[in-house]
Formats: C-alpha cells, structure tokens, sequence
C-alpha cells in the first residue's frame, strides 16, 4: 500500500557539497533544488524544490486511489493556512487546508464536521528550513543571510500535480491517515476532485479531468 507518510521520510540521506543547490534526496520521494529567486504574493522565494514521487501504484487511476485511501470525503475549503510546517523527520513540508465535511463517502473512522487536512508542500520561511535542516542550509549558504532576510525569505517545495484550492468552493478529497493520526491528501491533485463545469453533481479530478465514480 502507498501512502505518503511524513514521519517516514528519512533525513539521514547524503547531500553534494555544491554551494546553493543541494542534490537529489533518495527517499519515498526525491526532491530537487532550483534556485532561481521569484517575488510571488508580496513573498520573496529565493529557492524552489520540487519533489518527485516514485509511485506504487497509477496515481492517475481513480478506482487505485479509492481502494488506497482511508477516507473520503466532501468539503467546501474554509482556509488555506500559511503556517506550513515540517512534520518530524519529514523532507517536504506540509500546508494545513481548514475544511467543513458536507458528507462523509468512505472511511472505518468518523470525522468531524469541521476539521484541518495536509497538502504537502508549501513555502517555509529560511529560518524554518535552517532549523529543520542546519547542515543542508549551511551548505547552500542560507546561514549567511542577514536575520531579516532569514525571516522574510521562504523556500518552496512543490510537485507537478500541485493545486491551489479556491476558498468555498466544494471538493470530493481522498485522504489518508498519518501514523500521528492527522489525514492528508496524501497524492496532492490526483486526490482532489472538483465539480464538472459541464454536468451537475459530477466531480472530476483537477489534474487528470477524470471522474469521481
């Protein structure tokens, strides 16, 4: 079964010594520096890392995600928060997403109405990423910043099926269950699923554009 489990990720993997641009981290997923600076939402991101997934199963394929996930449920999307975080021992961060649950679909373990899910990835503040991670930041020279610059600038971590969710809108998510008994999206995209624009009460994935059944 495959499940992105944050506390899993090993830290312990070996990094070049290149000045700014660490290289692939070998783990459940690789996650690769380019470090080009962007101004993005008033924020300057002076590094983007990209994580890679090597898959288990089709990500793309509905009926694997459903029979993976340990919950699914239909939200509208109350918050998208900005205190993204790393979970303990974790290479990637996560970003927590406030949800209302309209409807739970599946799932052994009852939610609550109201509750918080995980979307890994995200942008962490330099000051996070060098406390999580000194060695790493050392060699990409992050510990040279200014304390300002440490806490203005951020870092981000992204994937090819990255979504940014609309604020009250609905979505069907598939979710897993993290051994500190939080849920995530674990598949980022591939488990979110919003409402067809061409047929009422049909959801359809936000990357593939194949339907929730």
């Amino acid at each position: 079964m495959h499940k992105i489990i944050f506390p899993l990720f090993a830290i312990a993997a070996v990094f070049s010594a290149s000045t700014h641009v660490p290289s692939q981290v070998t783990a459940n997923q690789t996650v690769i520096s380019n470090d080009n600076s962007i101004q993005a939402q008033n924020k300057t991101v002076i590094s983007n890392m990209q994580a890679q997934n090597s898959w288990a199963f089709d990500p793309t394929d509905v009926a694997s995600l459903v029979a993976e996930a340990d919950a699914i449920v239909k939200v509208t999307i109350d918050r998208v928060e900005t205190n993204t975080f790393f979970p303990k021992d974790a290479l990637i961060p996560v970003t927590p997403i406030s949800i209302h649950i309209t409807e739970q679909l599946s799932g052994d373990e009852q939610l609550p109405t109201t509750d918080t899910v995980y979307l890994p990835g995200g942008d962490v503040r330099v000051a996070q990423f060098i406390a999580t991670f000194p060695e790493r930041a050392s060699k990409m020279e992050l510990d040279q910043l200014s304390e300002t610059e440490k806490h203005e600038q951020f870092i981000r971590f992204t994937t090819d099926y990255d979504y940014q969710f609309n604020v009250g809108h609905e979505y069907i998510l598939i979710l897993n269950k993290q051994l500190d008994g939080t849920y995530s999206i674990a598949e980022n995209g591939y488990s979110i699923f919003t409402n067809s624009t061409t047929s009422p009460n049909c959801f359809t994935n936000v990357i593939t554009g194949k339907v929730f059944e």
